[in-house]
C-alpha cells in the first residue's frame, strides 16, 4: 500500500501538475489575444511617407467629373480632397448643386471603403480617412469621415 507521505507526495505532484496546465492554458490564452489583437501597420512616418508618394502623382482624374486635387496628412489620418466639375451638362449624373450629393457620395465612399485593399490596409492600420468634395469654385459640397477600424464594425 501507500505511505502516508507517498500520498502526500502525490498528492503534490499533482497541484504542481495542475498548477503547470493552469499557467500554460493563461499563458496560450495571452499569446492568442496579442495574436488576434489589431497591430497597426503604419507609424506616422510611414505614413507621411506614403501620402507624400500620393502627392507627387497629383492631380488624379478619377472620372468625367472628379479630380483627386490634394492629399494631406494629420495624426494617423489622410484628407483626401477632390475636385467635383460641373456636370450639370449631363442630367443622368447626379447634381453637385442637390443637396443630396453630399448623402450619396458617403454612401457609396462607404460601401465601398473596406472593399478596395488600400483604404481596408488604412483602416485596419487605425489611420482615419477624410473626404472633402470642393466645386469648381473651392466651396464645399460634401465632407465626411470613415474612421479607423471602420472594416471591424
Amino acid at each position: 500500500m501507500f505511505s502516508e507521505s507517498h500520498l502526500n507526495s502525490e498528492s503534490h505532484s499533482k497541484t504542481i501538475r495542475m498548477f503547470l496546465l493552469l499557467a500554460t492554458l493563461i499563458i496560450i490564452g495571452i499569446t492568442i489575444a496579442f495574436l488576434f489583437k489589431k497591430q497597426s501597420t503604419l507609424t506616422q512616418s510611414s505614413l507621411v511617407q506614403e501620402v507624400v508618394s500620393i502627392q507627387q502623382q497629383l492631380p488624379i482624374r478619377i472620372d468625367a467629373f472628379t479630380e483627386l486635387s490634394n492629399v494631406e496628412v494629420g495624426e494617423m489620418e489622410i484628407k483626401y480632397i477632390f475636385l467635383v466639375y460641373d456636370n450639370t451638362s449631363q442630367p443622368s449624373v447626379m447634381n453637385i448643386e442637390d443637396g443630396a450629393f453630399s448623402k450619396q457620395v458617403e454612401t457609396s465612399v462607404k460601401s465601398n471603403a473596406c472593399r478596395n485593399k488600400h483604404t481596408r490596409r488604412y483602416l485596419n492600420s487605425d489611420v482615419s480617412l477624410s473626404y472633402h468634395y470642393v466645386n469648381e469654385d473651392k466651396v464645399s459640397i460634401a465632407e465626411f469621415m470613415v474612421p479607423a477600424g471602420f472594416c471591424n464594425t
